[in-house]
């Protein structure tokens, strides 16, 4: 074999195609530049069994690699091998085994965090951070000097734990419908409060609108009785979204692309 390549994807799930290894492979495949595809099996293709199924079946051959796995006994090019045939259960199998092992390491990961054993390093990060300097960390004994420390109102921010403890103890959030089995009470300390700033991704794109956010055809007339508002609706963005220039601009145009899509829809209807 000529020139070979070799493609490492260390720490990275299977289930995942946009490994960088993956994709840096089949770039050259959809270049031309790639006459043999070998694994050691189906699995080290991937854990999806719709996607393995498509990369073998459509992909490879369409640019003229051969794809081979080993220990599968599965070549593209043996048309009547009965293991090709047999590709498909074992895709599916591949791909439940990751979801399988998924949800076990949920459970045991479910299981520390009731018994209280910490599942990350967080604590210890935030002592680094205290220890380096950081302004947007405080640690304290007690709620109160928490507050007094972060230039809070200390009597709001005790009477503000006191009531989520007691919604902790009667074992649901009336205020913000926290899921019950993350109902912890804050009770013990050291108490740590940090600064943060909330971050949303979003899609740029839709149905093309009007000023009225009125649907738009594929000719640009109104298709009459639809609406579209926020990230649903095309036209506001160009190709990107520049959260360094226009932070917090999807919140804003999702508020008011409702709002104006609410006030022509209820003019449509004679309201």
């Amino acid at each position: 074999m000529a020139n070979p390549q070799f493609y490492v994807n260390d720490g990275f799930s299977g289930t995942n195609f946009e490994r960088p290894g993956f994709q840096e492979m089949l770039a050259q495949i959809e270049a031309g530049k790639v006459a043999n595809c070998i694994v050691k099996d189906l699995s080290r293709l991937g854990r999806n069994s719709v996607m393995t199924g498509l990369y073998t079946t459509l992909t490879f051959p369409k640019y003229g690699t051969r794809f081979i796995a080993i220990n599968d006994n599965f070549d593209i090019a043996d048309t009547n091998s009965v293991n090709n045939d047999f590709a498909r259960i074992k895709n599916w199998f591949n791909e439940f085994y990751a979801r399988d092992t998924s949800r076990k390491i949920r459970a045991v990961q479910k299981s520390k965090g009731e018994k209280g054993i910490p599942l990350t390093t967080l604590k210890a990060d935030l002592q680094d951070l205290i220890d380096e300097g950081n302004e947007h960390i405080w640690v304290a004994d007690s709620v109160a000097e928490l507050a007094e420390k972060a230039g809070l109102d200390a009597d709001k921010l005790v009477a503000t734990v006191d009531a989520y403890n007691e919604m902790c103890a009667n074992g649901k959030d009336t205020q913000f419908d926290k899921a019950d089995e993350f109902m912890i009470a804050i009770d013990e300390g050291p108490y740590y409060l940090f600064e943060v700033q909330n971050g949303y991704f979003c899609t740029v794109g839709g149905i093309k609108i009007s000023t009225k956010c009125e649907a738009l055809n594929e000719n640009r007339d109104v298709i009459p009785g639809l609406y579209l508002g926020g990230m649903d609706a095309g036209g506001f963005y160009g190709d990107a979204y520049d959260a360094g220039i226009a932070a917090g601009s999807c919140a804003s145009w999702a508020i008011n692309s409702g709002r104006l899509a609410e006030e022509a829809a209820r003019e449509f209807i004679g309201k």
